[in-house]
């Protein structure tokens, strides 16, 4: 998932908020712009954030986190940046900000809304109704979607089959390589009492594959593209196995990796999005040198489940931090 950034940037000033608000000891997580009372504030209140964002709940890490908690009270999570190069990040991005009253230095603020996750058109209902606020790949029901990106014999077979369908012959007119005695998927045009026709083939090289159903698949199935599929109307899609596929926003996947079957038709899925309007609202100080801290406070649930997990290298936020910082709260799954 990434996020969506707001027009413009916010910028507030600490002093004036806190001259016209008055915060209780004992007051709840809220918004300020809701129409409760000040009457009504009688939690627990740990950080002022903004003057329309407060939380009692934080959490502090070392190292940055790419799936935050969250929850519809909002949680802060405060990364120690400490040892990082912060010099570009002050030069490049954070040239006007004010004093922020948690921090307690000159910040800058910036609103993102979780954007999306990318599943399978052909979903399960509990991806499809699945939501969460925090994230445990421990728990089964991850590693039963995780174990899903294991391919059998037969699924490599249906993937060879599609990527037959999808490959195009370049007609050659130089002589064409031998085989041998290998398996191989040819051109429809493609002679083997004549290889010198100058059409081509598609070597097998695969040895998990499944020949037997591969070869079943070219006499006796169907193929349907994602193209073709939004304009067939004689497909019973209550056929389909539901697909746990879960991809991250930055994904450049257009159709789902496992062939899904109805009958003799073999049907390569869409890949769909999935939106989401948690919130997130990120703080840099100007000085991150003197106060080596960047909090992102989360507020929401997520409509969606978490996609794996993507890494990103340790060496990449040593060598450029704003590069880091940016592109990890743009690119968030959750």
């Amino acid at each position: 998932m990434s996020y969506n950034t707001s027009d413009k940037e916010e910028f507030y000033d600490a002093m004036d908020m806190l001259e016209t608000e008055t915060i209780h000891e004992n007051s709840t997580v809220e918004d300020f712009d809701s129409n409760i009372s000040d009457t009504n504030k009688t939690h627990k209140i740990t950080a002022i954030f903004g003057k329309n964002l407060e939380t009692w709940d934080i959490e502090y890490h070392f190292e940055f986190k790419e799936y935050p908690r969250t929850s519809e009270m909002g949680v802060a999570t405060v990364f120690n940046v400490d040892g990082w190069n912060t010099e570009r990040v002050i030069q490049e991005k954070y040239q006007q900000s004010k004093n922020h009253p948690f921090l307690g230095t000159a910040c800058k603020r910036e609103f993102r809304t979780c954007q999306e996750v990318k599943i399978c058109k052909f979903a399960s209902l509990q991806i499809l109704e699945g939501e969460h606020t925090t994230v445990d790949f421990e728990n089964e029901y991850y590693k039963e979607l995780f174990n899903q990106e294991e391919y059998n014999s037969r699924d490599l077979a249906l993937c060879q089959f599609v990527a037959a369908h999808k490959f195009s012959c370049k007609f050659i007119d130089s002589n064409t390589n031998s085989v041998g005695n290998s398996f191989f998927i040819g051109c429809a045009k493609w002679d083997w009492r004549n290889p010198q026709t100058g059409h081509r083939y598609i070597p097998i090289s695969d040895t998990r594959i499944d020949m037997g159903y591969l070869d079943e698949l070219f006499k006796n199935f169907e193929f349907c593209s994602a193209e073709e599929f939004d304009k067939r109307d004689d497909l019973d899609l209550s056929q389909i196995k539901n697909c746990n596929t879960i991809l991250h926003c930055s994904s450049r996947q257009i159709t789902c990796r496992f062939p899904h079957l109805i009958g003799n038709i073999v049907i390569e899925s869409p890949i769909i999005s999935q939106k989401c309007n948690v919130q997130f609202n990120s703080f840099v100080p100007e000085d991150l040198k003197c106060s080596p801290f960047i909090a992102i406070v989360s507020k929401g649930v997520h409509c969606h489940l978490p996609p794996p997990p993507v890494t990103t290298p340790y060496e990449k936020f040593l060598s450029n931090t704003f590069r880091f910082f940016s592109e990890c709260i743009e690119n968030i799954p959750i």
